[in-house]
């Protein structure tokens, strides 16, 4: 569940998730605002995209009703929430019973609005609650979260972009040689 496929990180590394993933397992893509530029990407993959359009949290309560009840009644093992917005809708499914998983994906320490400020203390909090893991993009991000944010410390777990950094990390022998090789 994700707010819209937009040209971002995030939605490229769900992407890349899905496509790699076993494929007996059958995905569904919901985005909690519009499809975004990338929906058809999913759709190529043969992968269902829902689209909400919640726009406003209190306008058209019965759409937002049948909505969350389509989801449920897919009867997910997990949903991973891909953003903030759709992290603290997340809080629905996990008092029906489905096992939530968050990600984070930057370290903002000051947010603009105050808007945006209180949905982030709501999250804190609910990070004691709501999900079963928190995934972080960052060291920076877990930094961030953990010591300004104040979520929950021991949720909270650093997947670097999705790449497994205790196999694929710098190593500068190899940098200086291949520099060497491409005369830079």
């Amino acid at each position: 569940i994700i707010d819209a496929l937009q040209r971002n990180g995030r939605t490229i590394l769900l992407q890349e998730l899905v496509r790699h993933m076993d494929p007996s397992f059958k995905h569904v893509i919901v985005t909690l605002r519009n499809p975004g530029r990338l929906a058809y990407r999913f759709n190529e993959m043969g992968i269902e995209v829902h689209v909400l359009n919640l726009y406003s949290p209190f306008r058209d309560l019965f759409q937002k009703r049948r909505a969350i009840t389509r989801i449920i009644d897919f009867h997910p093992d997990l949903c991973l929430w891909w953003s903030g917005d759709s992290n603290l809708f997340s809080t629905l499914f996990r008092l029906c019973g489905i096992p939530v998983i968050w990600t984070l994906h930057n370290s903002t320490s000051r947010w603009p609005t105050v808007k945006t400020r209180f949905g982030v203390r709501c999250a804190a909090f609910l990070s004691n609650y709501v999900p079963y893991k928190i995934i972080c993009c960052s060291n920076k991000t877990y930094d961030v979260y953990s010591n300004i944010h104040h979520f929950r410390t021991d949720k909270l777990l650093v997947i670097a972009n999705g790449v497994d950094i205790t196999k694929f990390s710098p190593n500068k022998s190899v940098r200086i040689r291949v520099k060497k090789e491409l005369n830079i």
